[in-house]
């Protein structure tokens, strides 16, 4: 299945602004309620453990296979999906951990 076809399975955005993704101790990225970014967005708030805003590893092989296409296409370009690449990490044990930021908060 592609990434579009797993977008129509997941939960939806709703009034969500942005995620904010750290290391705990730093910002690493965000991920934007914007054109372009939408998807990414829809896919990690599917991932998120809400108990304590960690990505698992096994959230991050979750997301790897939504992304599909795309995953393969990171795997050949490390510089062309930094969210993917987030996942690849977080797979070698590198932590990540996720805040997210809704509409108006």
């Amino acid at each position: 299945m592609g990434f579009k076809q797993n977008l129509e399975r997941l939960l939806p955005i709703g009034d969500v602004e942005k995620i904010v993704l750290t290391s705990r101790k730093e910002i690493v990225g965000e991920i934007p309620n914007a054109e372009g970014k939408r998807g990414s967005l829809q896919v990690y708030l599917n991932l998120l453990n809400f108990q304590s805003g960690e990505v698992t590893p096994e959230m991050a092989n979750s997301g790897i296979e939504l992304f599909a296409e795309y995953s393969d296409e990171a795997r050949g370009n490390p510089s062309s999906h930094p969210n993917i690449q987030r996942l690849f990490a977080i797979q070698r044990g590198t932590p990540l951990y996720a805040d997210i930021v809704y509409s108006g908060s």
